[in-house]
């Protein structure tokens, strides 16, 4: 009878072992996947063409701070509204500056002062 009980909570044992051992590899693989999301996004920070530096610089350690995916989904938001918006703000510029140069090149009575505003 002993033999049988032992026997029993070994396997008890062996199950609980086996259950803490899947957990450790669930965790594991969740704690890999999320290094793996936070390298992909510093690779996305790094090609958005309108941010500056400073702005990658601070985006990057965000992610660097981040918790969870639900951070990196913010931040990664967060930096792709920035460039949006400063695609536009960039546009808008140019865009501005070509017409004021337009307006300067058709102003006759500037003659050769002309120069001086292009």
């Amino acid at each position: 009878i002993d033999s049988a009980s032992n026997i029993r909570k070994d396997s008890t044992k062996i199950s609980e072992v086996k259950k803490a051992i899947e957990s450790l590899e669930s965790k594991t693989k969740a704690q890999e996947d999320f290094i793996k999301a936070k390298e992909t996004l510093k690779t996305e920070i790094n090609q958005l063409d309108d941010l500056s530096k400073e702005e990658k610089d601070g985006f990057l350690t965000q992610i660097n701070g981040a918790k969870n995916q639900a951070d990196l989904e913010k931040i990664k938001k967060s930096a792709e509204d920035t460039s949006k918006n400063n695609k536009e703000a960039r546009l808008a510029l140019e865009k501005a500056k070509s017409d004021a140069l337009e307006k300067i090149k058709a102003m006759e009575y500037l003659g050769e002062k002309k120069e001086d505003f292009i």
